[in-house]
């Protein structure tokens, strides 16, 4: 199989090292991608194993060094855990410019955590694995010779994980403290694979318990590794976590409706010549609507009966109010000149009928990235109330119908 080394610049300037594996033929049926240890690299032997099976089952499967580890530039720990989940955001997004948009994404040991976090922000993403992952960052803290709480800001330690020598910051202990990946898994909406062996002496069996509980989409599944080791060094563990992995992510990829023309847009349909909204629905429930008279795609999930290749309605209207939040408040920042990076809007929403009337109730999470001060930020979440979407929920609203 065609191995081929790649160069990512990540969002903080450092040159990510990555290998890409492809099928023969060089014609995937869709892409995934793989997060290592923290004391290992993208070429750990098992790995390495374990990325060809999943290409032996059509994936496409890139392998990426975390900033200062393997290949890689930049120093071990400098971005802490959250680093690694941006790592991987850009490493994805390379992905999606070569080929197309991981749909499987892989994590092992903390690489799993760092995984986890990276994955709300990936909708390509179809199915999500775990290998001897601990439950919580604060294990690490379990093996290293150090207490944090004696650094000060800019002090370093020297600890010494799995034979190799680290000079960890503050910082790094600090965003671990910070983390809470079973929070994530509680919201996650995306299928996830826990996959542990019963020896693993690094990180206890009880961690894939955990891992698997926290996770609540009803897809889950957990494959023991029986007699494997913690960095599954006999090939044998290796192949046998690829064949299970391979199997169970590209059936998911399969009924979703996506297995992958590579770079194929969401849907086949046409834009429109005309700015209208529009949805068509033959049989089933996928629908093919344009928002603007750009092509998007509607559906429901598996459970309601649905195949799952795209959001449902409701998902499209908290869709609606997130972006028109985020484009609102972009407007004002450039219009002001504030020194605002990017903004992230998360929207959930709960319903529930109340003296025969249905009531829904939106909660906006707003994220500002960048040097603004209290009062800016304070701004912002004001203007966040004006945008149309906004008042448009929040308003008086009347629907006619007709047919035509």
């Amino acid at each position: 199989m065609p191995t081929t080394p790649a160069r990512i610049t990540n969002r903080r300037g450092r040159t990510l090292a990555a290998k890409l594996e492809t099928p023969d033929d060089g014609a995937p049926h869709a892409t995934a991608l793989l997060a290592h240890c923290f004391t290992c690299g993208k070429d750990l032997k098992g790995l390495v194993r374990l990325s060809r099976t999943l290409v032996d089952h059509g994936f496409a499967v890139l392998r990426v060094d975390f900033t200062g580890l393997g290949e890689s530039g930049g120093d071990v720990g400098e971005a802490g855990l959250g680093g690694d989940a941006e790592d991987l955001l850009d490493a994805a997004a390379w992905l999606e410019t070569e080929i197309a948009a991981p749909a499987l994404l892989v994590g092992h040991s903390l690489g799993g955590l760092a995984a986890i976090l990276a994955a709300p922000q990936l909708p390509s993403l179809r199915a999500l694995a775990t290998i001897a992952a601990p439950s919580t960052p604060e294990h690490v803290l379990g093996l290293v010779a150090v207490d944090p709480a004696t650094l000060g800001d800019d002090e370093r330690a020297e600890t010494t994980l799995a034979g190799r020598t680290f000079t960890l910051p503050r910082r790094f202990f600090d965003d671990l403290a910070a983390r809470d990946p079973l929070a994530v898994l509680r919201d996650l909406r995306v299928p996830l694979l826990v996959l542990h062996a019963v020896t693993d002496t690094v990180v206890g069996v009880h961690h894939a318990q955990a891992l698997f509980e926290a996770a609540h989409d009803p897809r889950k599944s957990y494959v023991s590794l029986g007699q494997a080791d913690h960095l599954l060094a006999r090939d044998g563990d290796a192949r046998f976590a690829g064949h299970m992995l391979g199997a169970w992510a590209a059936s998911l990829v399969e009924m979703a409706g996506d297995r992958l023309d590579v770079h194929a847009p969401a849907t086949d349909a046409p834009r429109l010549p005309e700015r209208v909204s529009r949805a068509v629905t033959g049989a089933g429930y996928a629908t093919d609507a344009w928002a603007g008279g750009h092509p998007i795609r509607a559906d429901e999930p598996l459970t309601s009966g649905g195949t799952d290749t795209g959001g449902t309605p409701v998902d499209l209207v908290r869709t609606a109010l997130a972006a028109c939040t985020s484009i609102t408040l972009r407007m004002y920042a450039d219009r002001k000149g504030w020194p605002l990076e990017r903004i992230e809007v998360d929207v959930t929403s709960r319903s529930e009928r109340k003296d025969g009337e249905v009531h829904t109730h939106y909660e906006r999470r707003i994220t500002l990235v960048g040097d603004l001060d209290a009062d800016q930020r304070a701004r912002a979440i004001e203007i966040a109330d004006r945008c149309p979407v906004h008042r448009s929920l929040e308003g008086p609203t009347t629907i006619d119908t007709v047919e035509v």
